[in-house]
């Protein structure tokens, strides 16, 4: 038999290729056209069509390559590349909004997706709850140690929601404040051995081992932590989950039967034994617990241990069924959670508290750095509200947090321009349902992608207005009226701002709002104050830079930033920032 010419070989092979470039050329088109029809009935919203879809793999992977020059021919292509890769909103801000009004949809191979920057529609589609459900189909690998309130929709989440939110209440806020204050101590230290500080590094640092306190009920030095030359100290299940969370996104995207083989990269063998020894570590910590509630001990204060009894509580018949009453048609399933939900919800607390948390308090840091001016302006009210306590031991979560709204308003300032996540998506799921646009019932097909635009609503300039780009905490304080010059008097007229509802959502906000919330605002608030107490933060000029050069290249840094899981600067180490004790003048 003759060997086929080689010229046949690759003309076939070229022809294979062209067919399936053909084919799924042809696809694309057929989907986009039954979505575009499938649009029909929100007629009057402006629509943008996309050949490409975020959740397709192949574009995942070319991302890196193919977005900067989608950004060169822009003009060429069209406004759709504006809107193909993870992070444009930050860029975009509510720019999109002011052109196309502030709800548009999205069509795209992969289905529809609607746009919102209108609170009163975010507040409608929040309070609907049932009729516009989370896409827990897109949070399925935060699943990997079991079932959590994030993963779950229906009578199941319900049942997590009031589970956790037992665990998660002021006994603990206490436990939260206290070690934040010790590990913010401990960073202090730190940062005076060694000059700059690594504001991401340092902050992901602190957060976890606040975190480990409050989950765990283990105080880990911080110090240890961070300085490479020691040895940490922590428990096997703490060096385990130190791992995982240092590789998280593998833990999130790899399979963990890849991550286990033989043949599996080091890194991906590392953390798949980190894996299996966390989730055995955690098991035997269950089965002590439990141990311990059925001798009737006293509970621990810890998350684990409060959640375990929290649990208990619901297998004695004291689940509070009609104590919320958050929707009266699902009722509340008694069933308590398992071993496996348990330490579902203890790794969402590590995965959630250790990269928003940690992510915040670096750019709350590096824009303090910036910004100068708010460092005295929140120090003034960090000192008047020490000044008044003997010593730190009555500088306690119940006495200092409430009376230090500046530090709070420094945090919401930086969470509106910063907020960790920049899109919270909901789902009409199989039906399709109404909504109310400027003033006319629009009906959602089924199976849309309802979007948040957080950083629109965060920088729109209806909400927002004179500077909604800049960062000024002064806009989250309002004072009544008096003549006084006295700064106590000022402080005690200042009071939190309550933003318009639906304007503010770095928590998400109604029945979902995050069960972690009053945590991190406690961790910040705390961690913020310990530093501006005695010390300001200021950049390190390089030669031939002025102080004005030196803070707007901090701001380069602090905008440079990867939305791959949540936003965080990618550089944050060359923002070259330094912490500085001021003068015992300026303290008072």
């Amino acid at each position: 038999m003759e060997t086929p010419p080689k010229y046949t070989i690759r003309t076939l092979c070229f022809g294979v290729v062209l067919a399936l470039l053909l084919t799924r050329f042809a696809s694309t088109f057929i989907k986009i056209a039954r979505n575009r029809k499938l649009a029909s009935g929100i007629a009057g919203i402006p629509i943008i069509v996309s050949p490409l879809s975020n959740a397709n793999p192949l574009w995942k992977a070319l991302k890196p390559w193919m977005v900067p020059l989608f950004r060169i021919f822009r003009p060429v292509l069209g406004n759709w590349t504006r809107y193909s890769y993870n992070g444009w909103t930050f860029e975009d801000k509510y720019k999109i909004h002011s052109e196309l009004g502030d709800v548009f949809t999205c069509i795209s191979p992969n289905g529809l997706s609607m746009f919102l920057a209108d609170p009163e529609v975010v507040q409608d589609v929040v309070g609907r709850r049932r009729d516009f459900i989370k896409p827990v189909h897109r949070y399925t690998t935060l699943s990997i140690f079991g079932q959590n309130v994030v993963t779950l929709e229906g009578p199941d989440w319900v049942r997590h929601r009031n589970i956790t939110s037992r665990a998660l209440n002021d006994r603990t806020n206490e436990v939260v404040w206290t070690e934040s204050v010790l590990q913010a101590d401990q960073m202090l230290e730190w940062w005076a051995r060694k000059g700059l500080i690594d504001a991401r590094r340092e902050s992901c640092i602190l957060a976890l081992k606040v975190l480990t306190r409050a989950v765990f009920g283990r105080s880990l030095s911080f110090l240890d932590a961070v300085d490479d030359t020691k040895s940490e100290g922590a428990t096997p299940s703490q060096d385990s989950l130190s791992t995982i969370l240092e590789n998280i996104f593998t833990v999130l995207i790899i399979p963990f039967s890849l991550l286990d083989l033989k043949l599996s990269p080091k890194r991906w063998r590392m953390t798949g034994q980190a894996i299996a020894k966390f989730r055995n570590d955690v098991k035997a910590l269950l089965e002590n617990e439990q141990e311990h509630i059925a001798q009737g001990a006293a509970p621990r204060q810890n998350l684990a241990s409060l959640l375990i009894r929290a649990s208990e509580d619901i297998k004695g018949g004291s689940h509070g069924a009609d104590e919320t009453n958050e929707d009266a048609a699902w009722e509340q399933d008694p069933k308590s959670l398992d071993d496996e939900e348990i330490m579902g919800n203890l790794f969402l607390f590590h995965v959630a508290g250790h990269e928003t948390t940690g992510n915040t308090m670096s750019y709350v840091m590096l824009m303090l750095a910036a910004h100068p001016q708010w460092q005295s302006w929140a120090a003034e009210e960090i000192r008047h509200v020490m000044s008044v306590y003997k010593s730190d031991e009555e500088w306690t979560y119940k006495e200092a947090f409430p009376k230090l709204k500046r530090t709070l308003a420094l945090i919401h300032e930086t969470l509106r321009l910063f907020p960790t996540v920049l899109l919270i998506p909901k789902y009409t799921g199989a039906h399709s349902q109404q909504l109310t646009i400027s003033n006319r019932s629009r009906i959602i097909p089924p199976k849309t992608i309802i979007v948040f635009n957080v950083m629109a609503l965060h920088t729109h300039p209806r909400h927002w207005s004179p500077d909604p780009l800049a960062w000024r905490p002064s806009r989250w304080i309002t004072s009544s009226s008096h003549t006084s010059r006295d700064l106590p008097t000022i402080l005690a007229h200042e009071s939190l701002r309550q933003p318009k509802t639906g304007t503010f959502l770095p928590w998400s906000d109604g029945a979902r709002v995050c069960t972690g919330k009053k945590f991190s605002q406690v961790e910040m608030v705390a961690v913020t104050a310990r530093i501006l107490r005695g010390h300001r933060l200021e950049p390190v000029m390089a030669g031939g830079e002025t102080q004005a050069d030196a803070r707007a290249r901090v701001m380069r840094v602090v905008e440079d930033n990867d939305t791959t899981f949540t936003l965080r600067m990618i550089n944050a180490e060359k923002a070259r920032v330094r912490c500085v004790r001021v003068g015992e003048s300026e303290i008072g």
